[in-house]
């Protein structure tokens, strides 16, 4: 959980919160120099907003999922595409 030089995580990005839970859970150490976490998936989100209810997220989050460059671009874009691939996959 630190690099290669001993410097402690600055930002942990996640998608399906395995790092969150784990760094919040054991390893509260490596937090005290992170600037924030992000997190896409909804479920971990509800997860971490309960840790900051009950004031145990110890670092400020943001869901992805509600920035405008996720929904005006890569939901549009990215899903656009992921639909022309699969189609070629499939009838290839």
């Amino acid at each position: 959980i630190v690099f290669a030089d001993g410097q402690p995580l600055t930002m942990i990005l996640d998608d399906g919160g395995d790092l969150n839970a784990i760094v919040h859970e054991k390893y509260h150490r490596y937090l005290s120099g992170n600037r924030g976490i992000s997190e896409e998936t909804t479920t971990v989100v509800h997860a971490l907003y309960k840790l900051l209810m009950v004031g145990k997220l110890m670092v400020p989050a943001i869901y992805v999922n509600d920035s405008v460059t996720k929904s005006k671009v890569d939901n549009l874009y990215g899903c656009r595409e992921s639909v022309v691939d699969g189609i070629k996959r499939a009838t290839d």
